[in-house]
């Protein structure tokens, strides 16, 4: 719990720096996956009330926060100054304030996602939200006057007008509460089984618990048409990818600029809608290609190539994180989860020596000493490990996950990285590749940072171009 409580806070002191760098979209993103973890995260809701970018997106925040805190004073002098309610802060705390043990009780049953059944609109949450506080004597028992007073802080009847990929509020009960409503429940006039708890009226529902769309795309429709956009992209970027290997470089790189020039267009016509983030980090894919055949590299040694090609794509990964307004902590640059790092990093060696069972490539350097290797080492560690895992994991699969959601953005991002590796002519290479960009999506997914994988990803390659080719010297060959 402790632990959950530190990554929650760390989270919300990066919503915190993002909105004083002025990265609206980095907070917001952040904001999501704070709420999706613990959707009575009060900071998570007052901060959002902060961003909100109109007057009504403002005040419901602000009542979602007085909601799950109603002792919060500046949630309340805000909602008060917005609907210029004359009532001073002080007076209206009186009237709101729920006793410690009530807001306790509240708080608990307010949780995320927990299977028990009981999705209420905001209007059906516990009538002792919305109620004054009783004194502790009277405690479950309403007065005749306190359920005739007008509640102090209205509940929000809509959800925001923009696409905030807001959580619902699941209102659970616990054991002890389902205990005490035996006996004392009730349909109301929409078929609806009213309990009766110590916390107040809770509304059982026949819905699903089920949180709101996390995609930032609005409706449904336009939804699956870029769903079908995403896939068309990675179809028409694996044919490209295929040609340039198997068939005619030229017609292939012909391709890959006509897909790049397309994805900056559509870019640049989607600037209004959310999804223009995805578009913008696909453009780079197809550059990887472009700048990869267009350099005059043939009088340089084979670990050079890396650090020429890796010059211009940093430059192109740069503008496009300026342009989507990504600051690195968002794209996962940060010292965040320090404890799993290492052991992440301990993976390259296992993963470079099964990919040279694959490959057997010839070493990128005469003999195994550390004055031959370390300056390969240092630059296949930067343009390869730093530069690959930046992009794919970093920016691409970041905007991925914001527009497909965490499972499918992290495949959309290792289908790619896998796609790129066709160049090696093996399909089992294709396929290890591939898993392996599940597996490094996933490690960023959990611990929001790419610096494991990115020493996990230069330490493959270091183990497969430098080490290998020196340590076995004859296995079966497993190309196929």
């Amino acid at each position: 719990m402790k632990d959950q409580r530190d990554s929650d806070t760390e989270l919300l002191n990066s919503v915190w720096t993002a909105i004083r760098n002025n990265s609206r979209q980095e907070a917001k993103a952040l904001l999501d996956e704070a709420l999706a973890r613990d959707p009575k995260n009060v900071g998570a809701w007052w901060l959002w009330a902060n961003i909100a970018e109109t007057t009504k997106d403002r005040i419901f925040f602000l009542r979602i926060v007085l909601q799950l805190a109603p002792e919060h004073a500046q949630a309340r002098e805000q909602l008060a100054q917005l609907t210029r309610d004359p009532a001073p802060a002080d007076s209206a705390s009186d009237t709101t304030r729920l006793p410690v043990q009530l807001i306790g009780e509240v708080a608990e049953a307010l949780t995320s996602m927990s299977g028990e059944g009981y999705t209420p609109d905001w209007s059906e949450l516990p009538i002792s939200m919305w109620e004054p506080a009783q004194s502790a004597m009277d405690h479950g028992h309403a007065s005749d006057q306190s359920a005739q007073d007008p509640p102090a802080v209205a509940p929000p009847t809509e959800p925001p007008s923009v696409g905030s990929a807001i959580f619902t509020p699941t209102v659970s009960l616990s054991s002890a509460h389902k205990a005490e409503a035996r006996g004392r429940s009730s349909m109301d006039d929409n078929g609806n089984r009213q309990l009766l708890t110590s916390t107040g009226l809770v509304v059982e529902t026949p819905r699903s618990v089920r949180p709101q769309s996390r995609h930032l795309v609005g409706d449904a429709d336009a939804h699956q048409r870029m769903v079908l956009i995403a896939i068309v992209y990675l179809i028409a970027l694996s044919a490209a990818e295929l040609l340039t290997i198997f068939a005619s470089p030229r017609a292939g790189t012909v391709l890959h600029t006509a897909l790049m020039l397309i994805l900056l267009l559509h870019t640049v016509r989607r600037l209004d809608k959310p999804d223009h983030r995805l578009w913008a980090s696909l453009a780079l894919v197809p550059l990887i290609r472009i700048i990869s055949l267009t350099l005059p590299l043939t009088n340089f040694a084979l670990f050079y190539w890396f650090l020429f090609t890796s010059i211009p794509l940093f430059a192109a990964i740069f503008l496009i994180m300026r342009l989507l307004d990504m600051s690195w902590d968002y794209v996962g640059v940060n010292l965040r989860s320090l404890h799993v790092q290492l052991p992440i990093t301990l993976l390259g060696f296992g993963l470079g020596y099964v990919e040279y069972l694959i490959l057997r490539p010839e070493p990128l350097v005469k003999e195994l000493t550390l004055q031959q290797i370390w300056w390969p080492a240092l630059i296949i560690l930067i343009s390869t490990g730093f530069l690959e895992e930046l992009l794919f994991r970093g920016v691409l699969q970041r905007t991925a996950v914001e527009m497909l959601g965490s499972v499918w953005g992290v495949i959309y991002g290792a289908l790619f990285f896998g796609v790129l590796h066709v160049g090696y002519r093996s399909l089992f290479d294709v396929l290890f590749v591939t898993f392996v960009g599940l597996l490094f999506g996933w490690i960023v997914l959990k611990t929001r940072s790419i610096i494991g994988v990115t020493l996990a990803h230069g330490l493959t390659n270091i183990t497969l171009f430098l080490i290998m080719p020196f340590i076995i010297d004859s296995l079966p060959n497993l190309r196929f």
